[in-house]
């Protein structure tokens, strides 16, 4: 879990994972390094199994890769310390949609959105998030990037992250989606050692926009024999271009829990 305010929430979320599990799972957290984490900090019932906070802390912002180095963080640990069937990946401000769809989920099998580049329901096929550079803040400074990119494009080219990935992994395909997934522990292995052999994949998406939407994707997309269930595990409803999706409210969640399609939703506000 990735998670930087609202402990509160936090704790329920936790308790209510738990209690639709029947206790059958561990928690992995890491809060954000600007956070404090003593707020998070509570006695665990005896229907929660076990509950970690990992040491290697970052200070995530939204867009930037550390997203990703907290996540990879997260996944270095599990593989370490765990024995698991599935990895969940969930944020702090996520609501239980329904789990029983987890139980008929075979344990080779992950479960994960994702789509090749250019794709059609991304502004501009996504392309932009990988065929130029991203210097500056992307959340605040995304116009100063445009004009980076109009006017000096051909100069900075070879810092793409499209070029970047022609030169260190040719054969490797763009690949994007959610952030949020259910990855077997054939995947997570997958993905560590593949992260650990090749150090270089850092600077392909160092200045990508948004990489928590392209990383895991791209690297396990690109691997032929792990099989993935390609389908949203939450519900994320956006306004209009708003960058970050719209917060739901009770009546919506619980008209997802009677879908049956997904679950988790987010954001929630609690």
């Amino acid at each position: 879990m990735l998670a930087h305010h609202k402990p509160n929430q936090f704790k329920w979320l936790i308790s209510s994972i738990s209690a639709k599990l029947n206790g059958k799972a561990s928690f992995l957290i890491h809060i954000d390094k600007k956070s404090d984490i003593n707020e998070f900090y509570f006695e665990a019932d005896e229907c929660i199994s076990h509950v970690d906070f990992i040491d290697n802390r970052f200070d995530v912002e939204w867009g930037e890769l550390s997203i990703v180095e907290a996540t990879i963080a997260l996944l270095e640990q599990a593989n370490k310390s765990y024995q698991f069937r599935h990895v969940i990946l969930i944020s702090g401000e996520d609501a239980v949609v329904s789990l029983d769809a987890l139980h008929s989920l075979n344990s080779d099998t992950s479960w994960m959105n994702y789509w090749v580049l250019p794709y059609t329901s991304w502004w501009g096929g996504g392309m932009f998030r990988v065929d130029r550079p991203h210097f500056f803040d992307k959340k605040n400074r995304r116009y100063l990037n445009f004009k980076l990119h109009q006017y000096f494009g051909g100069l900075l080219n070879r810092f793409s992250p499209k070029s970047r990935m022609a030169k260190q992994f040719p054969d490797m395909l763009f690949y994007g989606g959610q952030q949020w997934m259910v990855l077997s522990w054939d995947a997570v292995d997958y993905l560590i050692g593949f992260v650990r052999k090749n150090p270089r994949i850092w600077d392909v998406f160092r200045h990508s926009f948004a990489s928590d939407e392209l990383f895991i994707q791209t690297i396990l997309c690109n691997n032929k024999y792990l099989k993935i269930l390609n389908k949203p595990t939450h519900y994320v409803r956006f306004n209009g271009f708003d960058s970050s999706p719209d917060y739901l409210k009770d009546s919506e969640i619980n008209e997802l829990k009677n879908s049956g399609a997904f679950l988790f939703a987010r954001k929630y506000a609690g």
